[in-house]
């Protein structure tokens, strides 16, 4: 008799390993679509401002050497050089002096416009 539970246990056990399984692969299909589409949006950004750099230097004959600078520059801008467009960490409200995350245009708490923040983050 206590075969014939432990049995029981055991295909209960196996049906619950082979439907986590069966989620997992699922979860990585998922995942794996999401990143062809990451990896094409990221091809046309690459793309689009590949053909905006070109324009500008033919329109304006800025240089690579002042886009690299101001790349840095803006790279700068959080605290680190690390090629990343980083958040700058909270920041006092002008008005109000309550801290606000710089992710917000305006503050939270007053409303009054924030120094520093970027509505493209």
């Amino acid at each position: 008799m206590i075969d014939v539970i432990w049995d029981l246990y055991q295909q209960q056990q196996i049906g619950r390993a082979g439907e986590r399984a069966d989620s997992a692969r699922q979860a990585a299909t998922d995942l794996e679509s999401r990143v062809r589409e990451l990896e094409a949006r990221l091809d046309r950004a690459c793309l689009v401002t590949q053909s905006l750099w070109e324009l500008l230097k033919e329109q304006t004959g800025l240089t690579e050497e002042r886009l690299l600078k101001k790349f840095k520059e803006v790279d700068l801008r959080d605290g680190r050089l690390d090629q990343r467009m980083g958040r700058a960490g909270p920041v006092d409200c002008p008005k109000c002096l309550r801290t606000v995350s710089t992710k917000h245009l305006r503050c939270l708490y007053c409303d009054t416009e924030l120094p520093g923040a970027n509505p493209l983050l």
